[in-house]
């Protein structure tokens, strides 16, 4: 930092997290440490949140997401289920993909549209029910770090006066967007490439005979033009692309303009645009930073990985991302773990945000190309497979983000598990296969957790999610199945990891068909019609460790209890109870 003497009036204070930028992964991060009682400050340098429409697609696996942090019944009231996507030439349509094919294993199999200032909207009323609050037209001018904190420099704008601030913070997340100030300060190279493709967009109201629940695509020998439901009513987002389009002939943003050119491309004549909401030109980029962390500062969201808007993946992966980083940082700052559960951060995440990059920009070429070779591909291979319903359904699973998973993460453990362990002395060979089937198709450590019904203390009829998602720390599952025995040595296991790590770990024995009589301090779920079970391979007594983000992180049988035990204090590095 500067050596420069401070302001008369400048102050000193001390947080445990600064975050700076309160777009959706900013939000989300201070709402993930809201829950956990962890002191943060987050910074905004506009004076609001976001006033146009930006990102507009909420993918299943953040509305997952947003069910456990409480806010989404704030996202649902708004907005709606997009349908499907339809891909035309002129007025022939090539292929329609169905919503529909996605598969069933959420609650929400769908590609939410809600405009970028209402889930900013909610995820701020969030915050605010659980007391936490943005600081708007607070800048971050410089800072630097120790081995042991971050400091910064502020300035608060307040009514056009200015005033500064030194901020010492354990940890600082930049979650600052595309330009962030905060990678530029840690110097970390954001390599990648600025692709040819360039598109004007427009937020629009129009009369038109469109379906008011589906995207549209019109494949053009002067490019792709896309538009797509913002209210499921009149307001439409236009993408246009303009790349090989001569400066002077590109689109005007007026309704004149934006009709032309939607008559032009799309064939479409009846479309009457009646005025332009917003508008912009938009150049695809294709950048990510080589690290994640450096010192006790953190990237997230477009700070770290920038991409092309098509799939929708971007505001859904960085809020992923503070979904990922928020638990850890609470439990090394409230001194539960180890700083080092912290370097996990990278090593889970910047997979997934290359994988993002991976995809989205060869899919933008091949659907924006205006090249001979790449349209006859597209129309004449690309378009048949799309008809299939298998191929819709593969498509469709890879936008959902439910797919991601942590297996290969240091934090995921599996202890051998084996129905052949406890069935050896009984079924015929025919049978133990299948079983030993079963166990493998379950879920692996890394992997999502996988929801279904189950029955309460009291009788009520609940889902797995709905008391998973009470929690804001960990939750070991014991399924016991049909092992008395087992359920016995599993629940005094299970108690006394929980006893070791106070309130960090929740246990839960899940139970086939009958309430245990006995009063121990282990929640129990009962599994009356064998779902849980099934999905979970629990054909012997089985532990399963659930992060606080809904992943896996350890699965191992009940006969031994060592890994799981290593697991909670050496891989995750919990502090034992004295």
């Amino acid at each position: 930092m500067s050596s420069d003497p401070l302001p008369k009036d400048a102050v000193e204070s001390h947080t445990d997290v600064l975050i700076v930028g309160a777009g959706p992964t900013g939000l989300a991060l201070a709402i993930e440490l809201s829950r956990r009682d962890i002191e943060y400050r987050l910074l905004e340098k506009n004076d609001s949140t976001v006033s146009s429409s930006r990102a507009l697609g909420i993918n299943p696996r953040t509305l997952q997401a947003f069910e456990d942090m409480g806010l989404l019944d704030g996202i649902l009231a708004k907005g709606f289920r997009l349908t499907g996507q339809r891909l035309y030439r002129g007025d022939e349509q090539l292929v329609r993909l169905s919503t529909d094919s996605v598969h069933n294993d959420t609650e929400y199999p769908y590609l939410w549209i809600l405009p970028q200032y209402d889930t900013e909207d909610a995820l701020l009323g969030r915050l605010t029910e659980l007391g936490g609050a943005v600081e708007f037209e607070t800048e971050v001018a410089e800072f630097d770090q120790d081995e042991d904190s971050v400091t910064a420099r502020l300035t608060h704008t307040d009514d056009g006066n200015h005033r500064e601030e030194i901020v010492h913070a354990s940890y600082l997340v930049g979650c600052d967007g595309g330009s962030s100030m905060v990678r530029k300060t840690l110097g970390l190279d954001f390599s990648g490439e600025t692709r040819s493709e360039t598109f004007f967009l427009a937020d629009i109201t129009v009369t038109s005979d469109w379906p008011s629940r589906e995207a549209l695509t019109w494949f053009h020998e002067d490019g792709i033009i896309a538009v797509l439901p913002i209210d499921g009513e009149d307001t439409w987002r236009v993408f246009a692309e303009i790349s090989e389009v001569p400066e002077d002939e590109r689109p005007v943003p007026t309704p004149e303009g934006v009709q032309t050119l939607l008559a032009g491309r799309t064939a479409d004549e009846r479309a009457e645009v009646h005025d332009i909401i917003w508008s912009s030109d938009y150049t695809v980029n294709q950048r990510m930073v080589d690290q994640y962390r450096s010192g006790n500062a953190f990237l997230a969201g477009d700070a770290a990985h920038v991409h092309s808007p098509f799939g929708a993946m971007g505001m859904n992966t960085g809020i992923q991302d503070a979904y990922n980083l928020g638990w850890k940082l609470a439990l090394v700052v409230s001194g539960a773990a180890d700083a080092t559960l912290l370097d996990t951060y990278e090593e889970e995440r910047r997979p997934v945000a290359e994988e993002v990059l991976g995809g989205t920009g060869p899919s933008t070429g091949l659907i924006s190309s205006t090249n001979p070779v790449i349209e006859a591909l597209r129309e004449h291979v690309l378009s048949p497979l799309l008809k299939q319903e298998r191929v819709q359904a593969r498509l469709l699973s890879a936008t959902t983000q439910l797919g991601i998973n942590y297996r290969r993460s240091s934090l995921s453990q599996t202890s051998d598990v084996s129905p052949l362990d406890d069935l050896l002395d009984g079924g015929n060979l025919r049978e133990l296969v299948g079983r030993e089937w079963q166990t493998w198709r379950a879920p692996k450590a890394g992997d999502r957790v996988l929801d279904g019904p189950c029955e309460g203390r009291g009788g009520t009829d609940i889902s797995l999610y709905d008391e998973l998602h009470c929690e804001s720390g960990f939750s070991l599952l014991l399924f016991t199945g049909k092992h008395e025995a087992a359920d016995e040595v599993g629940v005094s296991v299970a108690q006394a990891v929980a006893d070791q790590v106070g309130d960090v770990v929740r246990p839960y024995r899940i139970v086939l068909d009958k309430l245990p009589s006995d009063e121990r301090d282990v929640e129990t779920l009962i599994d009356k019609d064998g779902t849980l079970h099934e999905r979970y391979g629990a054909l012997t007594p089985v532990f399963f460790v659930v992060r606080p983000d809904d992943y896996i992180g350890f699965r191992g049988a009940v006969s031994n209890t060592v890994p799981l035990d290593e697991y909670f204090n050496e891989v995750i590095g919990l502090h034992v109870n004295e």
